[in-house]
């Protein structure tokens, strides 16, 4: 999102900037306040930028969670940059709105210049960190709330349904992907086995089929799930096993 990322870099500046003039317009002026707000300018612009970007994903739990958990980094950073913003303007005397800007594309420049492309409200950085995937309808449409279940070889099973959008996401590392084992167990419909496919820059897609009957717990395991079953996914086999019983 390069539109995104530009307004995220001009609201840094400008959040900056206003801190730097308002603490300089002070009298007597005092160096070490005109550095503090110009870094509480640079910490306002970024939960500003983190503000807008829940809102722009608030129909991804997933993607929230990940933006909410780098929210604090992302805060400081910008904090941090206000805080450097703050020390150059003032070593340099910069006090007109061109030489403040000047001042600000600079350190910009250097950041670049040493971390590399900006990428503040893009979600690409997401997909690095683990395995998306979406469920599919037969009609390939999105199902939400579907059961889905992660293994990761060591004996433990973690559920992760999938969202409104019918998008799940397993945060693994590198080396887990080879022995994790994911079951996704929609209602009425065929479960799913299959394994995370890690640092895709669009979710997995896996469509589901419908099954004429329910499925014992075999046909599972015969799928290559060798786990424990969780009942979500027996519920539809084991209601009609007991209704033959009575």
């Amino acid at each position: 999102m390069l539109f995104l990322d530009l307004w995220a870099l001009w609201m840094l500046l400008m959040c900056s900037m206003m801190g730097y003039v308002a603490a300089a317009n002070e009298w007597p002026q005092r160096p070490w306040r005109v550095i503090w707000w110009s870094g509480v300018g640079g910490a306002v612009a970024g939960i500003l930028v983190m503000l807008v970007l829940v809102l722009l994903h608030r129909t991804s739990s997933y993607v929230m969670a990940e933006q909410l958990r780098s929210a604090p980094a992302i805060v400081g950073q910008c904090a941090l940059f206000g805080f450097v913003f703050g020390f150059a303007g003032v070593v340099t005397s910069a006090e007109s709105f061109g030489r403040l800007l000047a001042t600000g594309v600079v350190i910009l420049g250097l950041v670049a210049a040493v971390r590399g492309r900006f990428n503040v409200g893009g979600v690409d950085r997401l997909y690095a960190k683990g395995g998306w995937g979406t469920v599919l309808a037969p009609d390939a449409v999105p199902v939400p709330n579907v059961p889905v279940f992660l293994s990761r070889g060591d004996g433990s099973v973690e559920s992760v349904p999938t969202d409104a959008t019918g998008q799940f996401q397993v945060r693994l590392q590198g080396s887990e992907y080879q022995r994790a084992t994911l079951l996704i167990c929609p209602a009425g419909a065929a479960p799913y086995v299959a394994h995370p496919v890690e640092n895709l820059r669009a979710p997995a897609r896996y469509q589901i089929t419908d099954r004429p009957q329910a499925l014992p717990p075999s046909h599972i395991r015969a799928l290559g799930w060798r786990h424990v079953i969780p009942r979500e996914c027996l519920q539809d086999w084991s209601e009609p096993r007991r209704a033959a019983l009575f």
